[in-house]
């Protein structure tokens, strides 16, 4: 995924870990300890306006904003981040309302020198 691009699919990279609707269903350090996971999925959706499926492919684009006093660089700057840490972050339509924004994550292990 470029700068500035969204995708309707999800990521192909390897095994995620997918975050789950309450803590009873995952509890994350077992699986990683158990499991090879490589990456990790975050979901996080509204019920608010929601976002206009013709402006998809500028949602992450600097200044591009649908707010009248927005900036348009909050999703700019998360879409940086995150790419920046091996990362993508995409949105789709949540029907009948609202958006639904995923990011993936590399999970690295860490070692103790």
């Amino acid at each position: 995924m470029g700068t500035g691009s969204s995708s309707a699919g999800s990521p192909a990279m390897g095994r995620i870990l997918q975050t789950a609707e309450s803590e009873k269903d995952v509890h994350a350090d077992k699986a990683l300890a158990e499991h090879r996971f490589t990456h990790i999925l975050l979901t996080v959706r509204d019920s608010g306006p929601g976002l206009d499926p013709k402006g998809l492919d500028r949602l992450f684009n600097a200044f591009y904003t649908t707010k009248p006093k927005g900036m348009g660089m909050g999703l700019a700057i998360s879409h940086s981040i995150i790419e920046a840490h091996g990362g993508q972050l995409w949105a789709k339509v949540n029907t009948p309302r609202g958006a639904v924004f995923h990011f993936v994550l590399p999970i690295h292990e860490k070692r103790m020198s």
